[in-house]
């Protein structure tokens, strides 16, 4: 069985004091994933004041409402609403910027997406979400579930500077080197890895345990609406998983 995923910063950032503008903003990007129509979408950096409903689209289920607090911004989960069941588990994950849903799929293939956006370096940097995130996956693994989990995680484990002076990023190297899609050697890959044409690094991911057929990272899909690549993957089960 194969599942399409997309992954893309939706950069409301940029719309903090302008309501009129984030909608139409939002509302383009969800124009571009009605004509992509992947199986899972996930976007970062959605604020924290829109809905759901500001991304409403008639195929999806969205789950994950924007994470709470003060200049936070949080992430969207958006599946195809052909899959057999939906548990959602995002109210776990506000805190840290997550949307979480477990997924039952045709042929009763079983399914765990997590979509996340590690706050920034700098003053805004919470370890505790990378903790988390590394803890996630490697009880999935241990699980032997089927996972995914992508988006902007402000993080380059390609990178040999990525150690932080208060956190040590060796297991997510780790496991970047292990489920990262675009490092798969077996893929086919189209595009660039780089976030943006003005920096070498690559923050935009996608770890998986599913079987990886292509891949490809391009700044063209959302050209003007993000200022990160977008990530798209062909991804097919293995394994019925023990969910």
């Amino acid at each position: 069985m194969e599942v399409n995923i997309l992954a893309v910063n939706a950069r409301n950032n940029d719309f903090r004091n302008n309501i009129v503008q984030r909608k139409k903003h939002n509302l383009d990007i969800t124009k571009i994933l009605v004509s992509k129509r992947p199986t899972i979408f996930i976007l970062t950096e959605v604020s924290q004041k829109c809905t759901v409903k500001e991304f409403d689209l008639p195929e999806y289920k969205v789950f994950g409402l924007p994470a709470t607090g003060i200049k936070t911004l949080g992430s969207i989960v958006g599946v195809l609403e052909d899959s057999l069941s939906f548990k959602d588990s995002s109210k776990d994950w506000f805190i840290h910027r997550g949307a979480q849903v477990d997924l039952v799929l045709k042929n009763d293939y079983r399914l765990s997406v997590l979509g996340i956006y590690p706050a920034s370096f700098g003053k805004n940097f919470c370890p505790e979400i990378f903790t988390r995130m590394i803890e996630w996956i490697d009880l999935q693994v241990e699980g032997k579930r089927n996972f995914i989990v992508a988006g902007d995680i402000n993080c380059d484990t390609d990178s040999e500077n990525v150690n932080f002076s208060d956190y040590d990023f060796t297991r997510l190297k780790t496991l970047a080197n292990q489920y990262d899609v675009w490092l798969n050697e077996k893929a086919i890959k189209k595009g660039v890895s780089t976030t943006n044409p003005f920096k070498k690094s690559r923050v935009d991911r996608i770890f998986t345990n599913l079987t990886v057929d292509f891949v490809e990272h391009s700044r063209e899909e959302f050209k003007n609406l993000s200022d990160h690549a977008m990530i798209f993957a062909r991804l097919k089960f293995e394994n019925k998983d023990n969910n």
